[in-house]
């Protein structure tokens, strides 16, 4: 469930914040093991790589990558690959 002002974020960005939120949900399962999100929103997967995002995007990647430490990558996977989708 979003905040107040999550509920006005872009789709883009809500879909990031999924992520993000999920990440941080399964902590414990995740620290200190290499994961792969997978993901039916192909923007997700070319933000990981894009070389300028959205300040608060480059946040909440920094916090994950260097506060953290997760070893994860992202992955496209088409919606009608998906058992389960938005």
């Amino acid at each position: 469930k979003t905040t107040e002002s999550e509920s006005s974020y872009h789709s883009y960005d809500l879909e990031i914040l999924a992520v993000v939120a999920s990440i941080e949900r399964f902590r414990q399962y995740l620290l200190g093991r290499p994961f792969v999100v997978k993901t039916d929103c192909s923007a997700v997967k070319d933000t990981y790589t894009k070389r300028e995002m959205n300040p608060r995007i480059a946040r909440w990647f920094l916090k994950m990558i260097y506060e953290y430490e997760y070893d994860f990558v992202i992955e496209h996977r088409g919606g009608n690959k998906m058992a389960h989708v938005d």
